[in-house]
């Protein structure tokens, strides 16, 4: 009678096979959720980013240009983190209605503010917050007498939780040395054309340029404004995820 069975030498050959076969399984597996977790990591970015955007680009169409102000910009704001100030018409309580007369001239009479405020690790959450003008239902265009870091936190709503913050070094992102400058994720910049068709991007609102007294600045003024966006997170990977856009917005009112 015949006996059947492994030698030492195959079964040695056998669990080592086994062993390379779970290996290969096992990397497999951790390959493919690594992929997932950076997919979703880059959806949930550029989903948040799209609605972030949305918000912004309203903001900025259904307010007067002239009313417009960016942080940091100019020697008093440089200690101000990056965000904007304008005065709108849009209605406090529903975003998507201007406020207006029976001729449908706006009232301008809510002040909207976006500021980056800090959080753990290289980014800051973006902020928005309305707070009514000094004189309800007016007519006139008034500049918005706080400033963007004065934020009311019960009436503050949070538009994106992930975007840069400035000053700092991230290696491989956005050029080649990482430098994050003072305007990190969030730089709004007023756009400026010469006689040549030449643009320029400038901090300086044209309301600046056109109070200086004898100056013919003005006449390079254009009623664009440009906004650049920069997000970035990181995930249990260790391969973060950097994403930026920049878009235009033309305010309907000087």
């Amino acid at each position: 009678m015949k006996r059947f069975g492994f030698t030492q030498v195959e079964m040695v050959i056998y669990v080592a096979l086994t062993a390379v076969v779970f290996l290969l399984l096992g990397s497999l597996f951790k390959l493919a959720k690594t992929s997932s977790q950076n997919a979703d990591a880059n959806y949930f970015l550029s989903a948040d980013a799209e609605t972030c955007v949305a918000w912004l680009r309203r903001d900025l169409q259904q307010c007067s240009l002239l009313s417009i102000q960016n942080y940091p910009s100019g020697s008093t704001s440089k200690s101000q983190a990056p965000g904007i100030s304008l005065c709108s018409a849009l209605e406090a309580d529903n975003s998507a209605r201007i406020y207006a007369n029976d001729q449908g001239n706006p009232y301008w009479n809510n002040h909207v503010y976006y500021t980056l405020q800090p959080l753990k690790g290289p980014t800051g959450k973006l902020v928005r917050w309305v707070q009514p003008t000094a004189s309800n239902s007016t007519d006139a265009v008034t500049l918005a007498p706080l400033l963007p870091a004065q934020v009311v936190a019960k009436n503050s709503r949070v538009i994106h939780s992930r975007v840069l913050m400035p000053n700092q070094k991230l290696w491989g992102v956005d050029n080649k040395n990482g430098t994050i400058d003072e305007h990190g994720g969030f730089a709004l910049r007023f756009v400026r054309q010469d006689a040549a068709g030449n643009e320029s991007l400038s901090d300086d609102s044209p309301a600046v340029f056109s109070a200086k007294k004898g100056s013919q600045d003005f006449r390079n003024n254009t009623k664009l404004v440009e906004l650049e966006l920069k997000f970035f997170t990181d995930n249990s990977t260790g391969k973060p995820s950097f994403y930026s856009l920049r878009f235009r917005v033309c305010p309907t009112y000087d």
